[in-house]
């Protein structure tokens, strides 16, 4: 059955609707993708993500991004029952290729984006700094290697979605670079005294 639009019922507000590709009836895979983008974006979140590669550097006991990483992968592609299911985990999984692409390509929208789901503000062009940037790379070419389909698999949807992500990753590997200075901008000092300067400041860098 087709379910009627809301204005069928008198109503015009249409705030908590989601915009989905299925015309009048709900959008299933719209919704998984939207309850995706908000998981995947407080997590993945840029200072989030910078915080786990420090955190890790410090004390390698610590989970870091790989980590994380990982166990997303577990989860986000665990093998699924039923054809429904499995719907919604394409979706999921594209949505999750889709962050890291954007986050290793150094998107400022990414950061923004993110921010604004969780309700964070973390100003304005936050973007992965290079070591998050560097390990995202190196996970995403590993994950291709993982989700290549096998040669006995055949012509089924799951071998044309696992196809389509690799071919993403490949084009984000392939396309050219933006034409920019390859440099990394440096952070502002802190205003204050010089490092070391006072009573208080006796190893700036210090755990």
């Amino acid at each position: 059955m087709i379910s009627p639009p809301l204005g069928a019922f008198g109503s015009t507000d249409t705030t908590e609707a989601f915009e989905g590709n299925t015309g009048p009836v709900f959008d299933l895979l719209a919704a998984a993708d939207s309850a995706a983008t908000l998981s995947l974006g407080a997590v993945l979140h840029p200072d989030r993500a910078a915080r786990l590669v420090d955190f890790k550097s410090r004390d390698q006991s610590r989970i870091g991004l790989s980590e994380v990483l990982q166990s997303l992968e577990r989860t986000i592609f665990a093998e699924q029952e039923s054809s429904r299911n499995r719907a919604i985990a394409h979706r999921i999984q594209t949505r999750f290729v889709s962050t890291l692409i954007n986050m290793s390509g150094g998107n400022a929208a990414v950061g923004e984006a993110q921010s604004a789901a969780i309700g964070l503000s973390s100003g304005g062009g936050q973007v992965a700094t290079p070591d998050v940037q560097a390990i995202i790379d190196l996970y995403l070419k590993g994950l291709r290697t993982r989700i290549s389909p096998g040669l006995l698999e055949g012509q089924t949807i799951e071998r044309a979605h696992r196809e389509w992500l690799m071919a993403n990753i490949d084009r984000h590997f392939e396309r050219p670079a933006p034409a920019r200075m390859p440099v990394v901008a440096s952070p502002e000092t802190p205003p204050g005294s010089p490092i070391g300067g006072g009573f208080m400041e006796t190893c700036w860098l210090c755990d």
